[in-house]
């Protein structure tokens, strides 16, 4: 007798097998998803590692150029500039350094990382427009180094550019840093009692007499040719008050090229502010940035936007430089131990030298104001002095004037104040 089948038995089987189907529908898709997942977030760290690699190539190639610059006297950078040639524009490879070669080599090992970068510049130009009639120098340059890094990690690939602004310019002012003393409009005084009287040595001491000029100017001449090409001393220049007649001249770097050719009555400071790497709002902060009790560490060509600035008394400069200010600078005594001669400019007012204090080593730059004297005692100043008028009653008798020949832009030194300024965002150094 055959056996009746169980209709519920059937039922169960069914029911058991849809629900392994639904499981294993489940399982494929959640094994799907958790793949697409891990390849998500593999892709992820590959991006994030990629991004981590590719700054720290940016920050060894900016440590790189900047240490290679802090000596100027070896700087391969520096030397492109010099010597005319333009080694950075095809784009260089540039390795990793300071430790960041040793990071790269532990991802290398972990995960497959590569790293490369080529640098090389680009937009370079002119600090302006400016022509040799001005004071332009063809050494000196603005641009962007252009840094290209490829990052590949796990086989995904990835391009970086940045662009890093900088600068190369020379630590002395145009043009007036040929002259011992230059003086665009002199007030007008006694012409038989004169201003300054030249004295070519050092040793001897300047007059006291009623009757004798109240300056003596040492380690300078009278500029009495067009070209002004005796090395290593300063000229003397004194424009005239009303209706000034054309005084062209030309001034040569040391290999015979042209520094300046032009009216010296047209001579402004233009380029010297072109030059600026760091702006300052005010003198205190300068002061909180370059100054350390009375010791000035520069390096650079700073601009203060307002105001004026009071140096501290018995300044011992460790690195020379251009300060600019938009008021008066006053001098209370400077002593410059550094290689690289400082510049104190005033751009709308005059420069103060209080002669309570012996020493005044800097150049004195003030085209539309004036050098003023502080005190009864005798002026020593080591330098260069370019204002736009002068008094001769101002003037202490018995002061004295030393061309400093490192000035000199047709002396072989003048090369060695080149500098190159970078940075890794326009924000953080403050460059125009």
């Amino acid at each position: 007798m055959a056996r009746r089948r169980n209709p519920s038995a059937g039922s169960i089987l069914f029911v058991v097998a849809t629900a392994l189907t639904f499981i294993q529908v489940l399982f494929l898709s959640f094994y799907g998803r958790s793949l697409d997942s891990r390849k998500l977030a593999r892709r992820v760290f590959s991006r994030d590692l990629s991004a981590q690699l590719a700054d720290a190539a940016r920050a060894s190639a900016v440590n790189a150029l900047r240490q290679d610059v802090t000596t100027p006297r070896t700087s391969r950078f520096l030397t492109l500039f010099v010597s005319g040639g333009s080694g950075l524009t095809e784009g260089v490879a540039v390795p990793m350094r300071d430790g960041w070669d040793s990071l790269v080599k532990e991802y290398a090992a972990s995960y497959g990382a590569t790293v490369t970068s080529t640098l090389r510049l680009v937009n370079v130009g002119g600090l302006d427009a400016a022509t040799v009639a001005t004071g332009f120098d063809a050494l000196e340059k603005s641009g962007l180094v252009e840094l290209k890094v490829s990052v590949s990690v796990r086989n995904v690939s990835l391009p970086y550019v940045y662009r890093i602004p900088f600068k190369v310019v020379n630590l002395l002012p145009p043009v007036v840093s040929r002259f011992a003393l230059f003086v665009q409009k002199p007030i007008a005084f006694d012409p038989s009692r004169p201003l300054y009287t030249l004295d070519q040595n050092r040793s001897s001491d300047p007059s006291t007499s009623q009757t004798s000029p109240p300056l003596t100017v040492r380690n300078a001449r009278e500029k009495a040719a067009p070209v002004l090409d005796d090395p290593g001393r300063g000229y003397i220049f004194f424009g005239q008050s009303q209706q000034p007649a054309p005084q062209m001249v030309t001034i040569p770097y040391e290999n015979g090229t042209v520094h300046f050719q032009g009216d010296l009555n047209q001579v402004d400071t233009t380029t010297l502010g072109t030059r600026t790497v760091i702006l300052v709002a005010h003198e205190s902060d300068f002061k909180a940035k370059f100054i350390v009790g009375n010791r000035l560490r520069l390096g650079c060509v700073v601009k203060i936007l307002l105001g004026g600035l009071t140096l501290p008394a018995d300044l011992e400069v460790e690195d020379g430089g251009v300060i600019m200010a938009s008021g008066a600078i006053a001098s209370n005594g400077v002593r410059n131990r550094s290689d690289v001669p400082l510049t104190l400019c005033s751009l709308t007012s005059s420069v103060q030298v209080d002669t309570r204090y012996e020493q005044h080593e800097f150049a004195a730059v003030a085209l539309k104001g004036r050098l003023d004297p502080v005190g009864d005692r005798p002026l020593s100043m080591k330098g260069s002095v370019a204002v736009g008028s002068i008094d001769g009653l101002s003037v202490p008798r018995g002061s004295e004037l030393t061309y400093d020949s490192r000035l000199d832009p047709s002396a072989p030194s003048y090369r060695n104040y080149y500098r190159a300024f970078f940075g890794d965002f326009e924000e953080e150094w403050g460059m125009p």
